[in-house]
């Protein structure tokens, strides 16, 4: 699960910029895999080879065409994707509940009882495969090209940032999900815009001044709104819903997500959830995450 609501909040506070892609030219732009294979598949969505829950048929060309569209502007693209997933204390494991094969069986129904344009509409929402079973074929297009790609030990965003901040530059910028900004990183290329030519980013320091936090509290932030690694801090899960802006007042409040935690362990939520070891473990997580070294070597980061 991303970042709880921060989308939602940065759009409201306008926070991400736009220029011209030639800004990124003779850059090596370092891509978050998943996210960018997660935005092509919504683009390539096929009913027919959903039916059989096979790749897009599209998704090769799509592809091929953002290389494409990545060299025409003199960008040399180093995709980078997830590894091992990090391990959860909650007795699931590495897997999640796969409706598909429902979703897929119900298109079936309507395909026999002979409404078809309901049975492709049930099958291209279906998420034919799964992300992670795609990026096998995704890597063999990538190479089929000569694209630069590589599997991180863990995260693809802890690696980003360390490829990101050492002093070699193996890249220069970064094109991932908002998630990237609890490692660091002082800019994050968001989105590209094909048509127009463009790309969306957001500057860390334009969202401190506007949050009014330090760079110190922006992970504690983002872990109490809640991420892949830790539940939403339960004190903010008010009657009316979750606001990201409730995370960013109780930070700046409490100056450290730890203070608030202790200064509201009576909360009923937060002692059932032993919140306090499941923050210090998505801190950690964040902190001293596993990567792969230019040197071949894999450690942690701030070590």
């Amino acid at each position: 699960m991303p970042i709880r609501n921060i989308d939602v909040f940065f759009r409201e506070l306008k926070l991400t910029q736009e220029a011209r892609i030639g800004v990124l030219a003779e850059t090596r732009l370092g891509i978050e895999g998943h996210n960018w294979l997660r935005q092509l598949m919504l683009n390539t969505r096929d009913g027919e080879p959903a039916a059989m829950g096979g790749v897009p048929l599209a998704l090769e060309a799509e592809i091929v065409k953002e290389l494409h569209f990545f060299q025409s502007n003199n960008i040399t693209p180093i995709f980078v994707f997830n590894g091992l997933p990090v391990a959860r204390r909650d007795g699931r494991g590495f897997v999640k509940d796969d409706h598909r094969p429902a979703y897929r069986h119900a298109a079936w129904e309507q395909y026999w009882q002979g409404h078809t344009e309901q049975a492709l509409r049930g099958w291209s929402t279906s998420s034919p495969q799964a992300l992670a079973d795609t990026v096998p074929f995704v890597m063999q297009v990538l190479q089929a090209h000569g694209a630069e790609f590589m599997r991180a030990p863990y995260s693809s965003w802890a690696q980003l940032a360390y490829m990101y901040q050492h002093e070699s530059q193996p890249i220069h910028a970064v094109y991932s999900s908002l998630e990237m900004l609890m490692f660091d990183v002082d800019r994050v290329v968001t989105s590209v815009n094909h048509s127009r030519a463009t790309f969306g980013w957001i500057q860390r320091d334009n969202m401190l001044g506007k949050c009014g936090i330090t760079a110190d509290q922006v992970l504690d932030m983002c872990i109490l709104a809640g991420c892949d690694w830790c539940p939403t801090f339960p004190p903010l899960l008010g009657d009316i819903g979750f606001s990201f802006k409730s995370a960013v007042d109780v930070t700046r409040q409490y100056r450290s997500g730890f203070n608030a935690i202790q200064a509201m362990a009576d909360h009923p939520g937060v002692r059932a959830a032993n919140y306090s070891d499941s923050f210090l473990r998505a801190y950690c997580t964040v902190k001293y995450h596993i990567v792969l070294r230019l040197d071949g070597s894999v450690g942690p980061l701030n070590a």
